[in-house]
């Protein structure tokens, strides 16, 4: 008996109460979408057990397909952001370029990037293993109050500092450019909020509605026309993607799909425009 047999027959007799279930079994048997759904859900399975796995160093990854290679690490392993499969990094590609039915419309550098992001924003640590002393340095340096305080409020922003601070011990002028950083996506946020004052976190903005006033407040830190600079477009356009991975992590932990779906599509908005458009304005 097939695997894919056995875990329908699981998912109808023990959990088809449950809406992914029920949405599973909507489809008629053996048909294309129900064999595509119950993959879908099969890898988040395999990705939960995966990451404990990544955590604890130890146990047996879940894999899609494993690489040919005899000596391969476990830090070489990626998982797709669309699909949730894990695949060896030097094999993404070919996963990427057409097998994945569920990614979204990213070249294979950018899918890449984000199966990296995101498996690496999910196994971020929430206690403390990170230097709060770090963070604390950091966020001492930085003279305006207004920026101080939008950081220290808003939980995406204090994550990111998180996420660049990490848990090696940090040289002056690594400090000096996180801050650079954090400081220029709080003077994003508080831009935004200029054009949206609805918006009450950093997290909300990143919808595909928001997309726009985010593009008109880059353009505004950054300059326009011939004056602007192109390397501060090319470095908010970084940390926002880091903010994506982020969230998207974030929504696989609490099992919320609609914010991970909707971040996805900002996530791809600023991978199709952003390198684009974007920053051929600034050149």
């Amino acid at each position: 008996m097939s695997e894919y047999t056995k875990l329908i027959r699981h998912l109808e007799s023990a959990h088809n109460l449950e809406e992914k279930v029920q949405k599973i079994l909507e489809y008629p048997k053996n048909s294309k979408e129900r064999k595509k759904l119950c993959f879908k859900l099969q890898n988040l399975g395999n990705f939960r057990h995966n990451v404990e796995v990544l955590k604890r160093k130890e146990g047996i990854l879940k894999v899609i397909r494993r690489s040919s290679e005899s000596k391969i690490s476990y830090k070489d392993y990626a998982c797709c952001p669309s699909c949730l499969g894990f695949f060896c990094s030097k094999d993404y590609w070919r996963h990427a370029k057409g097998r994945c039915s569920f990614l979204k419309h990213l070249s294979e550098r950018s899918s890449l990037r984000s199966a990296k992001g995101i498996l690496e924003a999910y196994l971020l640590d929430e206690d403390a293993s990170f230097s709060d002393q770090h963070i604390k340095e950091v966020l001492l340096r930085m003279r305006n109050p207004v920026i101080v305080s939008t950081v220290k409020n808003d939980w995406l922003l204090m994550r990111y500092v998180k996420t660049l601070v990490g848990k090696k011990r940090l040289s002056v002028g690594r400090k000096n450019i996180i801050r650079d950083k954090v400081r220029s996506m709080a003077r994003l946020f508080l831009e935004v909020k200029k054009i949206q004052p609805n918006l009450l976190q950093f997290s909300e903005t990143f919808e595909g509605r928001y997309f726009d006033a985010v593009k008109d407040a880059v353009h505004t830190l950054s300059g326009r026309g011939k004056y602007q600079m192109l390397s501060q477009v090319l470095r908010l356009g970084h940390s926002l993607r880091k903010c994506c991975h982020l969230l998207i992590g974030d929504s696989l932990k609490k099992n919320n799909e609609v914010k991970k779906e909707s971040v996805s599509n900002f996530l791809e908005l600023l991978e199709n425009e952003w390198s684009g458009k974007l920053s051929k304005c600034a050149v």
